[in-house]
């Protein structure tokens, strides 16, 4: 067993623990990916976007997107995405989806991935529809991110335009990638660089650019002008970000953001 809690592992432990048990059970290009986790893991942005990287070049998805949160935050505003270079798929900057949704609170339930192919004919993801409409997303997944029975995060991939049926070896190697690997080194990760539980999540850049400038004075308009974007994805981006960092204003928001500006 690996012990995480009493000091951080040695990479040489994490190795032997996350690689060497499972040399059989998974291909060597996962195994890869993998030992390129564990070379990243002071830097959880850097690993999902490996992990990300990884499941959509399997999958040959349109892109993936995750993030760092638990089933009690308000707001699943990722932190990374990935996009396929084969397939012109809408940028996400901007996009969030309430974590009381009924597809989130469904994968945070259940060990497995909560998967549809048309998202439009599924129920259980009408209370989304529409972000998943603005992103033109299609046949989507989500998989939790867990250490153990301890839940850090969300992991979602998805394609555009055209229904994509998912197979069950895909939905195993999501599986088996997010809770093998992904899940428990970015649990790992999050173990050692907590404050106290009170870590304050950093925005991802793009919310950071948009962030800056309205420090500036800026408004939403002249940001949205400055940046080349449209005025509603800075006012999702800046109100994803009050969320997240529980500012209750502009100006709180500014305040709690200055230590990355």
């Amino acid at each position: 067993m690996l012990d995480y809690t009493e000091r951080p592992p040695s990479i040489r432990a994490l190795k032997r623990h996350f690689l060497d048990r499972n040399r059989r059970a998974f291909r060597p290009e996962t195994l890869s990916c993998a030992a390129h986790l564990i070379l990243n893991l002071d830097d959880s942005r850097e690993m999902l976007r490996l992990g990300l990287q990884h499941m959509v070049s399997q999958l040959g998805a349109s892109r993936a997107d995750a993030g760092v949160l638990t089933p009690v935050d308000p707001v699943y505003a990722p932190q990374e995405f990935y996009y396929n270079e084969a397939v012109e798929a809408p940028n996400c900057d901007g996009v969030a989806y309430s974590n009381r949704a009924a597809a989130l609170r469904t994968a945070w339930a259940r060990p497995k991935p909560v998967f549809c192919t048309n998202v439009r004919d599924t129920p259980l993801f009408q209370d989304s529809m529409g972000e998943f409409e603005r992103i033109q997303t299609t046949s989507i997944v989500f998989q939790q991110l867990t250490l153990g029975r301890r839940p850090v995060g969300i992991s979602c991939i998805d394609y555009v335009r055209e229904e994509h049926e998912w197979k069950s070896g895909e939905l195993e190697f999501v599986h088996g990638f997010c809770t093998e690997f992904l899940g428990p080194l970015i649990g790992i990760h999050e173990y050692w660089n907590e404050d106290s539980g009170n870590t304050l999540r950093k925005p991802t850049e793009s919310e950071l650019d948009a962030i800056r400038l309205a420090a500036e004075g800026l408004s939403c308009k002249e940001i949205a002008r400055q940046l080349g974007k449209s005025y509603r994805t800075i006012e999702n981006q800046l109100r994803n970000a009050r969320l997240m960092l529980d500012a209750k204003t502009l100006p709180e928001l500014i305040k709690k953001c200055e230590i990355w500006f």
